[in-house]
């Protein structure tokens, strides 16, 4: 994933913690750099157009007169 991120924890908020709670609140930090890091993940794929959704709504005149189908051929032309 190629980055860094640096956090300072002051010392007092550690003092009289046990191993298991430095434990937990490590592997808690680990899993929001890796939310962090899928994030940026998304973010690049989508301004490079790799993500998109499309919602479609219709009414039943627009399925009775093969419109949907038309419809998403020139979706899907205009975006492959």
């Amino acid at each position: 994933m190629g980055w860094a991120v640096s956090c300072t924890v002051e010392a007092r908020s550690l003092e009289g913690a046990v191993n298991g709670s430095r434990t937990v609140f490590f592997e808690e930090a680990g899993k929001i750099l890796l939310q962090v890091d899928w994030a940026i993940q998304l973010g690049r794929q989508t301004s490079r157009g790799e993500l998109s959704q499309l919602t479609i709504g219709f009414v039943s005149f627009a399925a009775e007169n093969n419109l949907v189908p038309a419809i998403l051929q020139a979706f899907r032309t205009l975006a492959p």
